[in-house]
């Protein structure tokens, strides 16, 4: 099975240790289609939302289904706090973790990598301290 991930668990992500532990393989990276919305939820993960003009920077794991099921468990998705869809990658088809919640105090990613946008983040607040 194939899990499109974006946030926390890419490569160096917060998170990513979760992928490793689980002996993900690593497919690759890829644009998504601009077909998203990046939400930044105060700093600590990033929100993905269908229906917007963005598009993705995410990579590609091949992972078995009890290693979906613990990504289940770390985004959420049985409090329904992201849902698990399938999205087309270069890769084939694979999972992908959407935000379900309220998103009116968030900030809009409009670069679409988080990884990216959490360098220049810090890079911003340090010059500014």
């Amino acid at each position: 099975m194939k899990v499109a991930v974006y946030g926390t668990l890419r490569k160096d992500g917060t998170a990513n240790n979760l992928i490793k532990k689980e002996n993900g393989k690593y497919l690759g990276r890829f644009q998504s289609e601009p077909l998203y919305k990046m939400l930044d939820n105060n700093g600590n993960f990033p929100c993905l939302l269908k229906g917007g003009s963005t598009s993705i920077t995410m990579e590609v794991y091949d992972l078995n289904m009890a290693s979906i099921k613990v990504l289940d468990a770390y985004e959420g998705v049985d409090s329904g706090l992201y849902e698990r869809s399938t999205i087309e990658t270069p890769f084939g088809r694979a999972f992908c973790y959407f935000f379900t919640k309220d998103i009116s105090n968030m900030n809009t990613v409009i670069e679409g990598d988080w990884i990216e946008y959490k360098k220049n983040k810090a890079v911003y607040e340090l010059c500014n301290k």
